[in-house]
């Protein structure tokens, strides 16, 4: 099978990156995850991982040329993709926390025979018991892999293990966790060398990014730059009293602080600082945060890191993440989510001992501060005497065409009254937390959706004083913005559809039609209010505090939360991040008018007649197939080669036959562009085939993954150890690098499922409460509402022949089904995977009505262990869809009654 990898997305904003370095050539066989390139952009060097296993068979590019995001990269001829659906493909990402080898993941010793009665049957590594056995086991040091087992196909039951732990036979297994200790290594101060540099040298490719950009950036706006200068005693005493204070704190306090909060004063004060042009739109566009970037000059080139959301942080806070950012840009560590979102630019040139200059604006801002040395000087004070002073140098760049000369002079002497006078500028900033009472506090939860508000109510379950935070609505994105209100307009396009078109049954419906405010009023009041009222008043019960305000740590202990009109420092003994994610935004489809994420297509003014969806995923398909439903065209454009790519082709088969039955046209292989919008319609603009084409609809969608919620949180100043994915990395109980910190849900690795994170957030809650639990999940079902409904948990047919298991595939039909048949359902089938030795349930899909609930059937039946023997010797209800999962183990078994 011939598969060709494409080049990866490889950040927040970067189109296109260098192919510094090969890593493989044609003729290497490589498997899943082995690193195949080096890409330079303008900021940084990266791996990149193959998505496949194979044979490379042709390098479509060379070394040192630039590729734009989704062009060929390699050829591979092999066994396929291993990447898992919603996962970033191909960019290297830090290896998760090494997690405590447990119980139930221990094969069974290699000197034991095939016919020996000790211990479980071991499928897919695993000990075949249920999970409350597990559990026992664990938190009483019992190797499960030595315990006799009685159950039915040789499980481990309780009784197994009682009796095992009273004949004294109790092996403990390692916690994994012993310290390796390290020789000390004594370094001597290495000799000044003098570097001499001669003759040519090609560019690196950062230097190459910068100077491409600040050329164009000069030649392409009109640069003017004030210069003036400013008394800063004031600063400078205020610095020197609290300097040594902090120092305690492992701050370096700095002048560079100051001059942040001050600049963020002005361009409250002046928006049009905080803006840039956009010539395509002719647009004036005004930045809703305050992220200050800090130039810092390095041996690799000029970077600028950014202090996001520099308007709600402290001057200590701030300290420590300009030290931190400025450490990792001179260790070439940074990451694309560190220099991103910039909104103006500080450069400092003072540490150089230099006076004025001329700063070049960065890209996408509007104006620049350069900062010159601090020098005594003598001034003339207010009575007239001559004193010295402390004069510092100010230069600020800005573009001509937003700003006026006269808006940038008032806006250089507002900063000369912040910096010439701390007590005001400490006054306009309304807080410095030097010196600030923090309120202690037990365990607070940043985030209330399903990983959140359920971390919380367990917490409190078992003892804990729990306090969250929520800078939104309560329930996160799920309940009020994702997973909820999706699935009330799939009911209300059920609902439609089955009204307005003709019915077997007999049944003729005339004049059905939708009220679209109604049904919007329905979805919000009757369905989300209800749901979230309910969440508010279920924490309220167990006593939760809820905070409604934008949190971010100050360090390991404390946490900083603003609200509406205050903030306050919260002093925590555990902390646990859900925040969830957002949905991604690519170039040139920013979110604004007719193109709108997968929040603004939940509530569009009225049902367009034509729909584009940019992304064939699960949420893209959902939503389109709810929109077809209402009575929209629909157009998909896909840039795999199939929509719905975590599910297997039999699967999406069935999907793609019932929306070209509905008239939606689906594009795969495609690459959307650009897209243009009038008051009245978007036409986006795509490639596929080759070939450039236009489509013209009333909105388009754009939905092609989500971000985590990781990059304004002030994990900068905190021990936390991230991805290059922006993920958090945890260990078996979700806890980060810091021990009193933890995370769930789609801020760590796995599938962006709300029952994921719910799970995550009970395993934490309990680990925090000093109880043995481990994450040990073994069945993460998926599902995709779209018509019919899709569902997956385990292996599947793909992964059966990826891995050379050894398993039996068994597919049973709803078309055979007595109550599908009564539904006029009876599209798609159900499947189920078993080990042939053991016929343990190792994995299952559904295709059909009601797969979203019978799915669960199949999650049981693996985390327990169960067999297909176990499934058909259970009695089912008839008529039932649930029949079919019956009548499918009892096919496993090989003794089918209904096919």
């Amino acid at each position: 099978m011939t598969e060709i990898f494409k080049m990866p997305d490889i950040g927040e904003g970067m189109a296109e990156g260098e192919i510094a370095s090969w890593l493989v050539k044609v003729g290497d066989v490589i498997k899943v995850e082995d690193a195949i390139a080096e890409i330079q952009n303008d900021k940084l060097l990266q791996e990149i991982l193959s998505p496949f296993s194979g044979t490379v068979t042709k390098l479509f590019v060379e070394a040192g040329t630039v590729v734009a995001v989704g062009e060929p990269l390699i050829e591979f001829d092999g066994e396929g993709t291993g990447i898992a659906t919603g996962e970033t493909v191909g960019v290297v990402e830090t290896k998760a926390i090494s997690e405590t080898p447990s119980v139930e993941t221990v094969t069974v010793a290699a000197d034991k025979t095939e016919n020996s009665t000790i211990g479980a049957p071991v499928v897919n590594g695993r000990v075949q018991a249920m999970p409350s056995v597990r559990r026992y086991a664990r938190q009483n040091g019992i190797d499960l892999t030595q315990v006799p087992a009685t159950g039915r196909h040789h499980h481990i039951t309780l009784v197994d293990v009682k009796h095992f732990e009273a004949s004294g036979h109790i092996t403990q297994v390692p916690d994994g966790n012993t310290a390796v200790s390290q020789a000390e290594v004594t370094e001597t101060e290495p000799m000044a060398v003098e570097v001499v540099k001669v003759g040519r040298v090609p560019m690196t490719p950062v230097r190459k990014a910068i100077a491409k950009n600040m050329v164009a950036q000069k030649t392409s706006l009109p640069h003017v730059t004030l210069f003036d200068e400013v008394e800063v005693s004031g600063i400078v005493a205020h610095r020197k009293a609290y300097k040594e204070q902090v120092v305690e704190q492992g701050v370096k306090l700095t002048y560079l602080p100051y001059v942040v909060k001050a600049l963020v004063a002005v361009v409250r004060k002046f928006p049009e600082l905080n803006a840039h042009i956009d010539m395509a739109t002719q647009e004036i566009v005004y930045a809703k945060d305050y992220n200050v970037g800090i130039a810092v000059d390095t041996p690799n080139g000029l970077f600028v890191p950014v202090i996001k959301q520099a308007d709600q942080k402290s001057i200590l806070t701030i300290s420590k993440e300009v030290a931190e950012l400025a450490e990792l840009a001179k260790l070439g560590k940074l990451k694309p989510a560190d220099m991103s979102g910039g909104t103006i630019t500080i450069s400092n040139i003072g540490s150089a001992r230099g006076a004025w200059f001329t700063p070049v604006i960065n890209v996408g801002e509007s104006a620049i501060l350069g900062l010159g040395t601090i020098a005594k000087t003598p001034i003339v004070n207010a009575e007239g005497d001559i004193v010295v002073g402390q004069m510092m140098k100010l230069s600020l760049s800005f573009d001509h065409r937003l700003i006026d000369g006269m808006l940038a002079q008032s806006a250089m002497n507002y900063l000369k009254k912040l910096l010439g006078d701390p007590q005001y500028l400490l006054m306009e900033v309304k807080k410095m937390v030097v010196g600030t009472q923090a309120r202690a506090v037990d365990t607070v939860i940043i985030g209330s959706g399903p990983g959140g508000y359920v971390a919380a109510i367990r917490a409190a379950e078992l003892g804990q004083s729990v306090t969250i935070v929520e800078r939104g609505n309560i329930g996160g994105v799920c309940l009020n913005v994702g997973c909820i209100p999706s699935k009330a307009l799939i009911s209300a396009g059920h609902a439609l559809h089955a009204a307005t078109h003709d019915s077997p049954f007999g049944l003729t419906i005339t004049g059905a039609k939708l009220d679209w405010e109604k049904t919007q009023a329905w979805k919000q009041n009757t369905v989300v209010n209800t749901l979230t009222g309910g969440v508010e008043m279920l924490l309220k019960k167990h006593n939760v505090e809820i905070i409604r305000g934008e949190a971010r740590f100050n360090d390991n202990q404390t946490v900083n939360v603003i609200t509406s009109d205050t903030s306050e420092l919260l002093e925590f003994k555990h902390a646990i991040i859900a925040t969830g994610s957002h949905p991604i935004e690519i170039p040139g489809f920013k979110f604004e008018g007719r193109v709108v994420d997968s929040t603004g297509v939940l509530s569009l003014p009225e049902i367009p007649e034509h729909l584009i969806v940019i992304g064939g995923g699960v949420i893209g398909t959902e939503l389109a197939g709810a929109y077809a439903n209402l009575g929209s065209r629909i157009t998909i454009i896909e840039g795999l080669p199939k929509i719905l790519n975590g599910f297997d082709d039999e699967m999406v088969k069935v999907i793609v036959s019932d929306f070209k039955e509905k008239g939606a046209e689906i594009v795969t292989s495609a690459k959307a562009k650009s897209v243009t919008q009038d008051e009245n319609a978007v036409t986006v603009t795509y490639e596929a085939a080759g070939e450039e084409q236009t489509v013209r609809g009333d909105y388009v969608l754009v939905s092609v993954g989500r971000h985590p919620n990781t990059n304004n949180l002030g994990l900068n100043a905190t021990d936390i150890k991230l991805t290059d994915r922006g993920l958090i990395e945890t260990d078996n109980q979700q806890q980060t690098s810091v021990p009193n910190i933890y995370a769930i849900g789609d801020v760590v690795a796995g599938p962006a499922l709300a029952h994921k994170a719910s799970y995550e957030g009970k395993v934490t809650a309990a680990a925090i409460a000093g109880q043995d639990v481990i994450n040990c999940a073994v069945a993460i079902p998926a599902v995709a509402y779209t018509e019919p409904e899709l569902a997956t948990v385990g292996e599947t047919p793909d992964s059966v022949k990826a891995k050379g298991l050894n398993a039996k595939i068994s597919k049973f039909p709803f078309a055979a089904n007595g109550r599908a048949i009564t539904m006029q359902s009876t599209e798609g089938f159900i499947r189920i995977i078993t080990d042939k030795t053991s016929h343990i349930v190792i994995g299952g899909q559904i295709v059909g009505p009601g797969a979203s609930d019978l799915i669960s059937q199949l999650s049981l039946a693996m985390e327990n262990g169960l067999t297909s023997e176990d499934i058909s010797l259970t009695i089912h209800p008839h008529p039932s869809l649930g029949e079919a999962i019956m009548d499918t183990a009892e096919l496993a078994d090989g003794l089918p009654i209904h096919i």
